[in-house]
């Protein structure tokens, strides 16, 4: 089965003195891995290493980060869930400020005022920890006029 996948909300923030610092922990975490992602290690920026992870970094005049956007695929047979990448956001987490969050549109529909039902996934961040949920949902997204 293939999804539709769209960002619906979000709130984020991460000053420019924390930049480099969630940089070095994002790296950190890829270099745990069994099979680090060579782009990622290379990346020389968190913009950049975020554009490797399929989202989109807006800055500021200040190059503070205030926004993100989901920039990978729309439709996929094989979406990696918010959850699949719960482990970098968890890793960048101490330098986003807290509230900040990421909403999700999954489903089996482009329009999303139709259908039977939908996922929202949705990650939220606390200053320490960066935690994934999903929410079934019946009937359309009300987060439809929201999409950017």
């Amino acid at each position: 089965m293939s999804y539709w996948i769209f960002q619906i909300a979000s709130e984020f923030y991460i000053p420019q003195e924390q930049m480099y610092d969630a940089l070095e922990a994002l790296l950190t975490r890829h270099r745990g891995t069994t099979s680090p992602s060579e782009e990622i290690l290379r990346a020389a920026t968190l913009t950049e290493s975020f554009a490797q992870l399929g989202w989109e970094l807006a800055e500021d005049a200040a190059a503070n980060v205030i926004g993100i956007r989901y920039a990978g695929a729309t439709f996929s047979s094989s979406w990696p869930s918010l959850a699949y990448r719960e482990l970098d956001f968890d890793a960048i987490a101490p330098y986003v400020r807290p509230g900040s969050f990421i909403l999700m549109h999954v489903g089996d529909l482009p329009d999303l005022t139709q259908g039977k039902g939908y996922l929202e996934e949705r990650i939220d961040f606390d200053g320490v920890r960066a935690r994934f949920s999903r929410t079934p949902r019946l009937g359309g997204s009300e987060g439809w006029d929201q999409l950017r």
